[in-house]
């Protein structure tokens, strides 16, 4: 997102970091109970890379993309940020 900062106004620069700065620390520290174990996205991605139970995979799958709506709203002013910066 180098260019787009150089072609925002200053705050928008700002804002365009510090939100990607919490996507990018709320994605890596998420976390989800499964069968009374947390998981983090490194664990989510290891089972879905090795298991072969639809059951589990369903489960891990959507115990993950149960933590991405609280970042939606974050990632669409990201995007809009973003689109500003290289219409700028």
């Amino acid at each position: 997102m180098d260019r787009e900062d150089q072609r925002l106004c200053p705050a928008g620069a700002r804002e365009l970091a510090t939100l990607s700065t919490k996507l990018d620390s709320t994605y890596s520290t998420g976390a989800f109970q499964l069968q009374g174990k947390t998981l983090t996205l490194s664990d989510a991605e290891d089972i879905l890379a090795a298991s072969r139970d639809p059951a589990e995979t369903k489960a891990v799958w959507e115990g993950w993309h149960g933590i991405s709506p609280v970042m939606k709203p974050d990632y669409a002013r990201l995007v809009a940020l973003a689109n500003e910066g290289s219409t700028a």
